[in-house]
């Protein structure tokens, strides 16, 4: 059985940079190669994402503006988490959301909020509750997302286009 998405045949993805997408069978949707792609769009500037289409699945087009830089303003090394309840900041951008992540290595749980990107989001003292009591730290992800859909002609389906920008790996204390 061929899952409907590959159907679309080639997916590309023009911006800083133009590349084809994969198609990735785990995922089950079309992902970035991210050893060879490196700057795929400018914060705030046109980002086209195109599939050529086929028999079973028509041509598309989306443009969306590619997601600003992420840049964390708390927490930091002088103001670590708090395990009672703590607030991210960040530069408000123009992401549809922003996600943050919060782990550790060699511990099963993560952290996950989601939030609009209005420049704060809270993680409840529930949240950290099921880290275990030893961690002292974690590393935060905060990726802001831009997202889109798009129906196609005949055939018609809804393509569902997301870009997202990540300030990964900062390793934050937690109280």
């Amino acid at each position: 059985v061929v899952p409907f998405a590959m159907l679309l045949n080639l997916a590309s993805v023009s911006g800083a940079e133009d590349f084809d997408l994969v198609y990735d069978m785990q995922a089950m949707a079309y992902s970035v190669d991210l050893d060879n792609v490196f700057d795929i769009w400018v914060g705030g500037e046109p980002v086209t994402v195109s599939g050529a289409g086929s028999d079973g699945f028509a041509p598309f087009e989306a443009v969306l503006s590619g997601p600003d830089d992420v840049q964390v303003l708390e927490p930091n090394a002088d103001l670590p988490l708090d395990r009672a309840g703590s607030t991210i900041r960040w530069t408000p951008g123009n992401g549809d959301m922003v996600v943050a992540e919060l782990r550790r290595g060699g511990v099963n749980t993560v952290i996950r909020c989601m939030s609009d990107d209005s420049g704060s989001l809270e993680v409840p003292a529930a949240a950290f509750a099921w880290l275990p009591a030893n961690v002292d730290s974690v590393t935060l992800d905060l990726r802001r997302v831009v997202s889109s859909e798009v129906m196609t002609d005949d055939p018609q389906a809804v393509v569902s286009v997301t870009l997202e920008r990540i300030s990964n790996g900062r390793n934050i204390g937690l109280d």
